[in-house]
């Protein structure tokens, strides 16, 4: 691919420019995602509109499965504006109304899966992402019960980023995340 637009049965999946390469000389960006929405179960049609200094014969679509959902999510990460709706000043002492308004972990399966094992779990400070991941300094012990409880067998689950959903705070005054990596049958 060299510049242009791609389209998959008449919705434009965006336009593309390889014009950014890694150190080694191989383009920065290979792939790209096709909306599960755009396809159909056969006949589907990829229109390659190339600008430039590209061969569009050797373009491939191919399909992936998701077996593993991931998410990461630190105390400081705000949740969306439109779930502050209808807060006010004298809210804050109600803890369900508050707990609304706290950072969540969501996991979820693609249809027809559900979460089948948790694969890690951390609250506090795990160190790495969802690829790399390892305990950090400061972790609760009940992280791994908790995300269990929680999540096995379901398609979708939520988890606030909160202490008291873990019992309690591992590790006072320090900034907690909640790292999650779990897989889906």
């Amino acid at each position: 691919m060299g510049k242009g637009e791609a389209w998959i049965n008449g919705q434009s999946i965006g336009r593309y420019w390889v014009s950014f390469l890694t150190p080694k000389g191989i383009p920065s960006q290979t792939r790209y995602n096709v909306p599960r929405s755009f396809l159909k179960r056969t006949d589907n049609l990829l229109i390659i509109l190339e600008e430039e200094n590209g061969y569009p014969l050797g373009i491939s679509i191919d399909t992936i499965s998701i077996t593993k959902v991931c998410s990461h999510v630190s105390e400081s990460h705000l949740p969306p504006v439109i779930s502050w709706q209808g807060q006010n000043k004298t809210e804050h002492n109600n803890s369900k109304k508050h707990h609304g308004r706290r950072p969540k972990v969501q996991l979820q399966c693609p249809p027809g899966r559900n979460i089948s094992r948790i694969l890690f779990a951390s609250y506090g400070n795990p160190t790495g992402d969802c690829e790399n991941n390892a305990i950090g300094s400061c972790h609760s012990f009940t992280s791994l019960p908790t995300i269990e409880e929680a999540c096995m067998g379901k398609r979708i689950c939520t988890i606030p980023v909160w202490s008291k959903k873990f019992g309690n705070d591992p590790c006072p005054g320090i900034p907690k995340t909640l790292l999650v990596d779990a897989q889906c049958t």
